[in-house]
Formats: structure tokens, C-alpha cells, sequence
């Protein structure tokens, strides 16, 4: 679970983002951490130009 806050709280609300996924890994003295934010697309939120789909 995250507890967010702050402007990070407010730009997840904004965007839609809807569940945040973290991994963690470590080897040797050496670590590595990825965040994957899942949300419904909002076309109003993409910016012009872009035609991906």
C-alpha cells in the first residue's frame, strides 16, 4: 500500500491513476526499484499531437 501526499497525491488524482505497483530487487550490493502506475485513459489528458491509442 502507498500513502501518497502532497503533490504527488494530487497529480496521481489528476491523471486517473488508479494502482501503483512497486518491485524491488538487489544483488551484490547493487539495487534496483521500478513503479507501475495503472489508470483509465483520459483523452483530455493527452497532449496534442500524440495519436497513440
Amino acid at each position: 500500500m502507498f500513502a501518497l501526499s502532497g503533490s504527488t497525491a494530487s497529480v496521481v488524482e489528476e491523471r486517473g491513476i488508479t494502482a501503483l505497483h512497486l518491485t524491488m530487487t538487489h544483488d551484490a550490493g547493487l539495487a534496483a526499484a521500478f513503479v507501475v502506475l495503472e489508470g483509465i485513459r483520459d483523452d483530455r489528458t493527452v497532449p496534442r499531437g500524440d495519436d497513440r491509442r
